[in-house]
């Protein structure tokens, strides 16, 4: 699957450019398996490709960065998830008066809506990225954002952003033509908790 829109609104080439440091990592890897839902004892397992539990995601320089993205300048931060030769990552992009929501950039708590979880249309847009090939610039599975969770930020400046997402689930799609397409297959992907203190990068 190519990565569907890296050099559209999402920019997820921001992957490239960060060092993996296998010991600051939170997450694990390998490929997960997840019966569909109502699947009989005898149904096939899925390849979901991905950790369905991350718990608890604490940003550091090495696995997180912040960056004011190339379009319109908005926040866009990525950790990653786990060290893999082509690592998890998760993006969460803000992007104002978008979602349903006015200015995102800003100190306060945001709940993700139904508008939140399709890219078309979000602005609290977060996503996990499966197997991100940094050669080839390509990913083995997106997974997006449903209507739950918060974002709160406690500071928000044109220094850096701290704050802490909680409760997020994310379950599979398919983007095409900047379009959200759902993958009933059963995948989903929590995050408890993901808490981040972060400067803007050059």
């Amino acid at each position: 699957m190519g990565l569907h829109h890296a050099l559209g609104r999402a920019g997820m080439l921001a992957v490239a450019t960060l060092t993996v440091a296998c010991n600051a990592l939170v997450g694990d890897s390998g490929d997960f398996q997840l019966a569909p839902p109502d699947a009989g004892i005898d149904a096939p397992k899925v390849d979901c490709k991905v950790n369905p539990d991350f718990g608890i995601v604490a940003s550091n320089a090495v696995t997180a960065r912040l960056s004011h993205r190339t379009s319109d300048g908005g926040p866009s931060l990525l950790f990653l998830l786990n060290a893999d030769a082509k690592p998890d990552a998760l993006s969460v992009l803000l992007y104002d008066n978008m979602g349903g929501h006015g200015v995102l950039n800003a100190k306060g708590t945001f709940s993700l809506g139904a508008t939140d979880a399709k890219l078309e249309t979000c602005g609290i847009c977060a996503e996990v990225l499966v197997d991100f090939d940094r050669t080839a610039a390509t990913v083995a599975a997106t997974y997006l954002a449903t209507a739950q969770g918060t974002l709160t930020l406690t500071k928000a400046d044109a220094t850096g952003l701290t704050g802490r997402m909680q409760s997020l689930k994310l379950r599979h799609v398919e983007i095409s033509g900047n379009v959200t397409h759902e993958v009933a297959d059963g995948c989903a992907v929590t995050i408890g908790d993901v808490e981040f203190d972060l400067p803007y990068s050059p």
